[in-house]
């Protein structure tokens, strides 16, 4: 896991700006990589309306409401792509999750659900 998160939880340059370090314990940043790692996202690929009804379930129908969701959407999908995390399929709005996004968020999503006897007793 130290491998993975060495590089994810630093800061990194992308399209000349900078972008933050990912959160790895933080519960929303913890329900995006989930979300996105589920099966129908790694075939398919996602786009930013196939997460909203997911990751805001209980969002009304205004649109400044959807406004907001959207863009705070696209701010995690730019922190993910800085990261290495996914990538664009070229030609549309369709993101993939990198080879190296796919193993980063398995250890991950596996320490986040780990149990502390269980972290433990790898450490004996």
């Amino acid at each position: 896991l130290g491998e993975f998160t060495k590089d994810l939880c630093r800061p990194v340059g992308y399209q000349g700006k900078r972008i933050r370090a990912l959160h790895l314990w933080d519960p929303h940043e913890i329900e995006v990589l989930n979300t996105i790692s589920q099966g129908q996202f790694l075939i398919t690929g996602l786009r930013n309306r196939d997460l909203v009804p997911v990751l805001f379930p209980h969002l009304s129908a205004s649109p400044q409401e959807r406004k907001r969701a959207c863009a705070a959407i696209s701010y995690r999908l730019r922190v993910l792509r800085a990261h290495g995390l996914i990538a664009k399929i070229p030609g549309t709005h369709r993101y993939l999750v990198t080879t190296k996004g796919r193993a980063a968020m398995t250890a991950i999503l596996a320490a986040h659900r780990a149990t502390i006897a269980q972290r433990t007793e790898y450490a004996a």
